[in-house]
């Protein structure tokens, strides 16, 4: 539990009028501190602790450097710390950090009304994936599917997760155990935590990944700058798993931690073992171990791949949420809410494609025609914006 520090002056602690005519956020037994200069340690801390997600956590964002030119605004309730998103002024928009989380209609409105009360240059605030409760926020808006994070909520025990698999699953994961130690049997899966991560392993997992990239014909997006921001948030909060034969790393996966809850960055395995099956391996064995730390939630990111929902991850989605300060200033920044419809329909044709039942040659080369054409939209609108 946090508490207002003695000796941190407090901002508007009054209710606050939005812009909207009659419109007044209530702000009964609540304190608003918007911190511009320094963000105060004890508001990094708890951020962790109240989202207890990566993506909204103080952790990623001063570790990766994201937290530069960054304000925070601070919602207490009490002497509890009951929101905290770190925003970035754009000059007409702010852009809101934190991503994956809930956010209630009465918070948004809350939000919204002091931004645009406290800074009378903005038209737009903008959110990345997020579920907005908007039914009553009184504020003109865009929103739209963006994102989507498979999340697997862990058992209490290895017993029962087990159990909830499928027959099918549990046998191959016996199978190919038993086959992999019959043929190699210095087979070893291990943890290593933090500072005691072998930045070579990482690197190897980091590998793999780009050689299954390639085997699919695709690039892999993991350049050296990426590369160590991950090692660089493992000896943070984070983790490998890895798989070795002969001492050697033939498979891993990279997670990070916050709070109870794990996400998976990287889950990859060496293609000469492909006929043992040490991705689904270790994806098992990571997940074992999760559960035998206590934790609470392992997330397997965006991505609807197969094996994300047969290890019994459950999909929650995600949207991007553009809210205005009237229907005036929305109608003056055409560029952006013409992007933002832009990027709604791609998502609808790349879901429309990522659907298994698409198997018409013709119609998916030409939807992918229409989905080169609508992100060529979406990256000039953003070029000239």
């Amino acid at each position: 539990m946090s508490q207002v520090p003695p000796d941190i002056q407090l901002t508007d602690p009054t209710p606050l009028q939005s812009l909207q005519d009659g419109h007044r956020v209530k702000a009964d037994h609540e304190v608003v501190v918007c911190y511009e200069e320094k963000i105060p340690d004890f508001v990094a801390r708890e951020m962790d602790n109240l989202y207890e997600n990566f993506f909204s956590s103080f952790t990623k964002f001063s570790v990766l450097k994201e937290a530069v030119d960054v304000c925070a605004y601070v919602v207490f309730k009490g002497d509890r710390l009951t929101e905290a998103l770190l925003f970035r002024n754009e000059g007409k928009k702010i852009h809101v950090l934190n991503e994956f989380i809930i956010i209630g209609s009465e918070a948004l409105s809350r939000f919204a009304g002091y931004i645009f009360s406290r800074y009378r240059a903005i038209s737009a605030i903008s959110f990345r994936a997020v579920q907005p409760d908007i039914h009553h926020l009184p504020f003109p808006f865009q929103r739209h599917n963006c994102i989507e994070d498979i999340v697997l909520k862990l058992p209490g025990s290895r017993q029962e997760y087990e159990s909830r698999l499928s027959k099918k699953l549990r046998s191959n994961i016996k199978t190919y155990l038993n086959r992999v130690k019959r043929d190699h049997p210095s087979f070893e899966f291990e943890i290593q935590e933090r500072d005691v991560a072998d930045e070579r392993h990482i690197r190897e997992i980091i590998r793999f990944n780009g050689e299954r990239m390639v085997g699919k014909s695709k690039v892999s997006g993991i350049l050296e700058q990426e590369t160590r921001g991950i090692i660089d948030l493992v000896r943070s909060c984070g983790l490998i798993a890895v798989v070795k034969i002969n001492g050697t790393v033939c498979a891993g996966r990279i997670l990070f931690r916050i709070g109870p809850n794990y996400f998976s960055r990287l889950n990859a395995h060496s293609p000469a073992f492909n006929e043992y099956r040490l991705g689904t391996l270790c994806n098992y064995l990571s997940i074992c171990e999760c559960i035998a730390r206590g934790g609470k939630e392992l997330h397997f990111l965006w991505g609807r791949e197969e094996f994300k929902y047969r290890f019994l991850g459950d999909q929650r989605d995600y949207d991007e949420l553009i809210v205005y300060r009237s229907a005036l200033h929305m109608a003056l920044n055409g560029k952006l809410v013409l992007r933002t419809f832009a990027n709604g329909w791609v998502r609808l044709a790349k879901l429309w494609l990522l659907d298994p039942k698409r198997k018409d040659h013709i119609v998916m080369q030409s939807a992918k025609r229409i989905v080169r054409s609508l992100r060529g939209l979406v990256g000039l609108s953003h070029a000239n914006t």
